[in-house]
């Protein structure tokens, strides 16, 4: 969206002031992290197929003032669980804004699920996180087609 705004300049050929209009592109506004992770959660409450348990992973506060260190650093926001023909399927869900990006932890945390096989997605929409899990439903389902045969 624009907006015209009025601004005056000076030092015109006949030494009067003159205003011109100017367009300025405003910025559109970005989804924060607690918003997107908000509204994927309620989408995947709203599934009947999906179990998502939000992981709260914050450090608590001492009564020194300090903050007792969180028990495993990287760790996904969300874990969602569900089922693939019968066969149960765990996804380790980070939330980030359309601009954010992995911490070395949490890269590390990916790194370690995706080497065991496992699913790990960072998700930015609701959308991202419907193509997620159609997308995984597609490679659980041919590994298992893959395995009969």
């Amino acid at each position: 969206m624009s907006y015209l705004r009025k601004r005056k300049t000076q030092g015109s050929l006949k030494g009067k002031d003159s205003q011109k209009l100017t367009t300025r592109q405003s910025k559109p506004l970005l989804p924060s992290e607690s918003q997107i992770q908000k509204s994927v959660l309620q989408f995947l409450k709203a599934r009947k197929d999906v179990l998502a348990i939000r992981l709260n992973n914050l450090p608590v506060p001492l009564k020194n003032g300090g903050f007792r260190p969180v028990a495993v650093k990287g760790i996904p926001d969300c874990h969602v669980d569900f089922l693939v023909n019968k066969v149960p399927v765990s996804v380790w869900v980070e939330f980030k804004a359309p601009k954010g990006k992995l911490s070395e932890y949490q890269k590390e945390f990916k790194s370690t699920i995706e080497s065991m096989g496992g699913f790990y997605e960072v998700i930015r929409s609701i959308d991202e996180m419907e193509n997620a899990l159609t997308r995984i439903n597609s490679v659980v389902s041919e590994t298992i087609a893959n395995a009969e045969t």
